[in-house]
């Protein structure tokens, strides 16, 4: 009955309906914003039949003066869904339906930054990487600031004006050399960092090993009732890997190296098989999966589940 994920984050909400609306009545925390819906399942109510909420602490389970509620995010359960080709069956994880796709599930770390007396997220990255725009909804829906230092482009990307839409600060490098390296990117983002206690760096992509024991968890708390032999996935960073392969650590996972370039040592003690997408990070993908899929990221791994999948083989789709 209950599933809620986010149970150590203080989301407020502030709604008005009646008792008889309440079994489907859907109503959005983060003061009106719209995502994720929390759903309520059950009711109490205690006193009046009208039921008037102020803007409190909405914990997993909640006792207030007049009702008491079971709840769970509509948006936390796995999606999942049957895709056929050829002779094979695949199943496919869509983590489409999260504002912020897979990484949301790791959004305690956010959480358990606010509570150690962190103000402000720092990070960096690529102008078409959808890590931007995840980091700034987890850092908005915790209520930290967020920094992101970016190559200097013009009109902004997709997921940059994204990522701005969540309230991040980008902070433009010009270019030394047609584009700022990673390399310079982090040094810009550690300077700018250290200059305060209350800044926390977060290298690119999230990569943390409590964002990734976060995510980790946060994975495993929906994915109870799965037990995949072989999980299709796409690679940026590898932390999305990383913590796949601590969720299920019996499942080998099938990585498409999508972005820059994944190191023998990302990936160490994991099992893995590794493939290159021909296209560059910033390209679609030129075959198109069936399903919905950033056609930057996501979408390049139906190319090898094509060729290589195997009947069963889980695919998880990131946004």
């Amino acid at each position: 009955m209950f599933k809620y994920t986010y149970m150590d984050t203080n989301y407020s909400m502030m709604e008005y309906t009646d008792s008889k609306s309440v079994p489907d009545y859907t109503v959005s925390p983060f003061n009106g914003l719209t995502e994720p819906n929390i759903k309520i399942l059950n009711y109490d109510v205690q006193g009046d039949k009208d039921l008037k909420w102020k803007s409190v602490p909405f914990m997993a389970k909640s006792t207030f003066s007049r009702c008491h509620l079971t709840v769970r995010s509509v948006d936390d359960a796995l999606l999942m869904m049957k895709v056929k080709y050829d002779d094979r069956v695949f199943t496919l994880i869509q983590d489409t339906n999260l504002p912020a796709g897979t990484k949301q599930r790791g959004i305690a770390f956010f959480q358990k930054l606010k509570e150690r007396g962190i103000m402000e997220v720092v990070t960096y990255g690529t102008i078409y990487g959808y890590g931007q725009a995840a980091t700034a909804w987890c850092c908005r829906s915790v209520g930290l600031l967020c920094t992101i230092f970016l190559c200097s482009t013009f009109p902004r990307t997709k997921m940059t004006r994204l990522a701005m839409r969540w309230n991040a600060h980008i902070i433009d490098v010009e270019p030394d050399d047609e584009y700022p390296t990673t390399s310079v990117l982090a040094h810009n983002a550690r300077s700018y960092a250290n200059k305060s206690m209350g800044r926390k760096l977060l290298e690119i992509g999230l990569d943390d090993p409590e964002f990734i024991e976060a995510l980790s968890d946060g994975i495993r708390c929906v994915s109870k009732n799965i037990n995949p032999k072989r999980i299709w996935v796409a690679g940026g960073s590898g932390v999305l890997s990383r913590a796949l392969a601590k969720a299920f650590p019996n499942t080998e996972l099938c990585i498409v190296q999508v972005g820059r370039l994944i190191y023998p040592d990302i990936l160490a003690n994991i099992r893995h098989k590794l493939y290159i997408s021909p296209e560059t990070f910033k390209n679609n993908a030129e075959i198109i999966p069936p399903y919905r899929s950033l056609r930057h990221y996501d979408a390049k791994v139906w190319r090898f589940v094509r060729i290589y999948g195997e009947d069963g083989d889980y695919i998880w789709n990131v946004k």
